[in-house]
């Protein structure tokens, strides 16, 4: 769960005490995989499952999320973004049930960007939390410059949905473009398994979609020379 509360309270978040143990919470959560297991990841028996005939779903193959680059995948998008929301006082420890619901999200975007969202604040309306990563999204497809009609390996509905599958590309997807200082495992791949149900029975494949090591379109601008010398002093 990310510490909401201290969002309310940058501005007058100062206590030396609470910057230490900010720093400690901020450890503790580099420690874990950066995920916590959620969602229908086991197949154990083909009646958890109850489908109409013809309908198809995807889910991730047990322990998926356990194979070891994924795992260093999860550590690093954690480490980027702990960096990045630092002197915001924001500490991702899930990048699941972190991002989500846009507003942790929200926050990142407008560090990188150097920009502000014109949306609603820390919400727990279902709809407004919808519309903002809508607007969050959008922001973000402009910036890879994604037409509307390109087909995305992510949308709004799935990120909402917690689908771990589409926030991971998502997140390499702008650790591309921003150039994220951290490295992200290469050819990194994530077990899923396909489900169809058919008339008698439940039809089962498995089979390994890819999340890093494809081309992840534009990046941004360096800065220029005079901006490096300027952050050097």
């Amino acid at each position: 769960e990310i510490l909401k509360t201290q969002m309310a309270n940058i501005f007058s978040f100062r206590d030396k005490e609470e910057v230490q143990e900010l720093q400690k919470a901020g450890a503790k959560a580099l420690q874990s995989d950066g995920v916590v297991h959620h969602g229908p990841i086991e197949l154990k028996e083909e009646e958890n499952y109850v489908m109409l005939v013809g309908e198809e779903r995807i889910r991730l193959q047990p322990h998926a999320l356990e194979d070891p680059p994924v795992k260093n995948l999860l550590r690093a998008i954690l480490k980027w973004m702990n960096d990045v929301l630092e002197d915001r006082r924001i500490i991702v420890r899930d990048v699941v049930e972190d991002l989500y619901d846009g507003q942790v999200l929200s926050e990142f975007i407008e560090v990188l960007t150097d920009s502000h969202f014109m949306t609603a604040g820390i919400t727990q309306s279902a709809v407004l939390q919808k519309a903002k990563l809508k607007t969050v999204l959008g922001r973000i497809d402009k910036l890879l410059q994604i037409h509307p009609d390109d087909e995305k390996k992510w949308s709004m509905e799935a990120i909402y949905s917690k689908d771990v599958v589409s926030i991971l590309h998502l997140m390499v997807a702008l650790a591309s473009y921003f150039r994220c200082k951290h490295p992200i495992p290469q050819n990194v791949k994530i077990k899923r398994i396909y489900l169809k149900q058919l008339e008698n029975r439940l039809e089962t494949k498995l089979f390994e979609e890819e999340i890093t090591g494809g081309d992840y379109g534009p990046r941004a601008p360096e800065p220029t020379d005079i901006h490096k010398m300027h952050i050097l002093q």
